[in-house]
This record gives structure tokens, sequence and C-alpha cells, in this order.
């Protein structure tokens, strides 16, 4: 266990920096491996979900002042891309989000990370700790989003946010004011499906139900381990060889898993998870359709945010941690 006095006050035991790649694409750990090894005193850590509005940055840099009274923090937002003028359009998007609420999410974001190194017996999650200690003394941060290509171990652009007039505390309440047509200002949010009932999908929504639903069904029937990229993984993925096999089908999961393309659909979605339902419990996993409904709206915002290039078992592994206590509490 993390010790919290020793950590806030042992200020020299910091390492430089921390790295976290959020986007765990091959083509960007050769960033962050190479900005890790200039920095050798620096932590890095690759995998987990981190979100900031509707997007998913490909990491996050964090420095700490601690030989300053107070201490203060700066975290920045890193966007890469191949080209410079790709770079710096991806990293300016994030220019006026809030920074409260994005310290807000990032501490969400350490204590999943913290407990994915506990349950791996990783010794980062001490140095880790540290800084989620240190934020939560509610310490001045600096807020920036910066643009880098993927072929460099530096910044092309560092810019504070537009917001940053006066510096974002790092233990804020996340601001959030709903306007009376429902929409969450202050951060970007794509509408939900309800998931009950008959709902009309548009494209997006269509293949993030469809990816929830992959996904899901792997971790249930316990197939959720792959070395492929999701592109690849989803050709053959466990419900969609079960659903080739011959015989009778069941017709609301055949259209939407195996016809279904790039379009919109209108789709009765207590028939879909009926029938997932029925699939799983020949398998001996017991879940009612509501536990189903539960899960799918738990981690459909997650699927809508998976990229071709992302790595099954950091996606299962994300998943897991996202959805296993409401598995355990559906009796699997």
């Amino acid at each position: 266990m993390i010790d919290k006095k020793t950590s806030a006050e042992n200020t020299n035991e910091f390492p430089a920096a921390y790295l976290f790649q959020v986007d765990s694409a091959k083509e960007n750990r050769p960033f962050f491996e190479g900005m890790h090894n200039l920095l050798p005193k620096s932590v890095y850590f690759r995998g987990l979900d981190f979100s900031i509005g509707p997007w998913t940055p490909d990491g996050v840099r964090v420095d700490l002042e601690t030989d300053t009274s107070p201490t203060t923090c700066s975290l920045v937002i890193i966007e890469l891309e191949a080209a410079e003028p790709t770079a710096l359009r991806s990293s300016r998007k994030y220019l006026h989000e809030k920074s409260a609420d994005i310290c807000t999410e990032f501490r969400h974001y350490l204590s999943r990370v913290i407990k994915d190194c506990d349950s791996r017996a990783d010794p980062r999650e001490q140095e880790i700790g540290l800084l989620k200690d240190v934020l939560a003394q509610n310490i001045k941060v600096v807020v920036k989003t910066a643009a880098a290509l993927r072929s460099s171990t530096s910044f092309l652009e560092e810019s504070p946010l537009t917001d940053q007039g006066s510096l974002a505390r790092s233990h804020e309440t996340l601001h959030r004011d709903v306007s009376t047509e429902g929409r969450i200002t202050g951060r970007i949010a794509r509408k939900q499906p309800t998931f009950r009932g008959v709902c009309k999908l548009d494209p997006e929504q269509s293949k993030a139900l469809r990816r929830c639903v992959l996904i899901l069904d792997a971790i249930i029937r316990q197939n959720d381990h792959s070395s492929a990229t999701y592109r690849n993984w989803k050709i053959k993925p466990p419900l969609k060889r079960l659903l080739r096999r011959p015989g009778k089908k069941p017709p609301t999961l055949d259209l939407f898993v195996l016809k279904q393309r790039s379009s919109g659909i209108t789709i009765d979605l207590d028939a879909l998870l009926s029938e997932l339902v029925a699939i799983w419990a020949e398998s001996g996993k017991q879940i009612d359709v509501e536990d189903a409904h539960n899960l799918v709206e738990a981690y459909f915002p997650s699927a809508a945010k998976i990229k071709s290039n992302d790595e099954m078992h950091l996606i299962f592994e994300a998943a897991n941690a996202q959805v296993g206590g409401k598995l355990q509490r559906s009796a699997l």
C-alpha cells in the first residue's frame, strides 16, 4: 500500500516526468519510448482509456515542479500524426475544452492505472500512486495541448488551453451545465442511444454497437484473448464464427452482426439482446436481459472510441476493468 504521507513529503523521489500512451497503436510507440529514453527518471505506462469530450488523445505527459512552493504541475495532451499540418490541427481541437474537467477525468484515469498495476504486481504502481496523491492535494495545474510527429521525440507546438488565464486546480468538481435541451455544455457529448425497444442508429452508432456486442460476447464466453489488432480481430470474432455455423440462426443478431454494413439501421434492441442472452445461456453464462442492457450501456462509450489499430489484448483488459464488477453481480 502507498504511504500517502511519505509520498507527499519526500518530493525528491518523484520521477522527472510521467508519460501515458493512451492510444496503444504500434506506430505511436516509438515517440513515447524515445521520449522516455531521453528522460532517465521518467515513468512510461501504455494502455487504458482516457477521454476528453468525444476524443481519445494519443497520450499525456505530466511534469511536477516539486522544488517550488507551492508545487505546480503541467499536464500536456499529446496528439501524434505523420504530417505536421495534420498534427497541428489534431492537437488544437482541445484548446477550448475545460481544464478542470480534464484534471478530474485524468485523476479517474490514474485510479484505473493504479488498479491495473496492482492486479499485475507492476512496480510502477507506487510511482504513479505518488502522482495521484499529489494531484489530490489541489495543486495548480497548467493544462496544455501539444502536437508532434510520430518520427520525433519533441513537440512541434505546445499551447495552453484557452481557459488557462487562471490556472486549473487538480481536484475540482467536474463542471456540468445541463441546458433545457439536455445537452451537456463544457464538454462535447454525443447522444447515446437508450438501448431500449426499437431504436434508430446512425452509421457510427451502428458500428459502435456492433463493436460493443462482439467484445462483450467474447468476454462473457471467455474468448477474450487475442494478439491481433481490432481491424484483424473483427473479421472472425467468436460471435461471427458462432453465427456462421450451419443451422437456425437468431434473426436479429444474424442481420446485425453478419449482414449489416456501414449504413444506419432501425433495430429492436430488446430482441437483439434477448437473442444474445440466449447464446450466453447455452455456454453456461446466466445473464438476464436487463443486465445485458446495463452492460451495453456501460461499455458503449468505450466501444465507440476503438480504433482499427488498437490491440485487442489492451481492449479486453480495459473492457474487463470497466464491466468486470457488473459481470460478477450478474452471477458469472
